[in-house]
């Protein structure tokens, strides 16, 4: 009978880095900020004033993550909202997330 290969730690296979800086850096900033500045503050923004749309975004933005990192998670939706509304581009919030999860990424790595 075949055994399947046995399982290695996360860290020991060398594209897990790759994948993880992939995923933070680009994959997650895209996404993220299509969801929440391109639709929910864009769509809250045709009703309510700017201030108003972004932090509801922002809110919605940091409920969605991990309860320890909310209140950074919600600090970093306000910056890319108002990266948002001063560029009218999705791409000025979408370095600025890319940034921060790159900050975080390599402060974790560092230890």
């Amino acid at each position: 009978m075949l055994q399947p290969p046995a399982a290695t730690p996360l860290a020991d296979h060398p594209w897990n880095g790759v994948w993880l800086l992939g995923l933070t850096v680009l994959a997650a900033p895209l996404c993220e900020e299509f969801i929440f500045r391109g639709l929910i503050q864009g769509g809250l923004r045709r009703s309510l004033p700017a201030w108003q749309a972004i932090g509801i975004a922002a809110a919605i933005f940091a409920i969605m993550h991990p309860p320890a990192s909310m209140l950074p998670v919600f600090v970093l939706g306000l910056c890319a909202g108002v990266a948002y509304e001063r560029s009218g581009a999705l791409l000025a919030p979408m370095l600025v997330h890319a940034a921060y999860n790159a900050a975080i990424l390599a402060f974790q790595l560092s230890r």
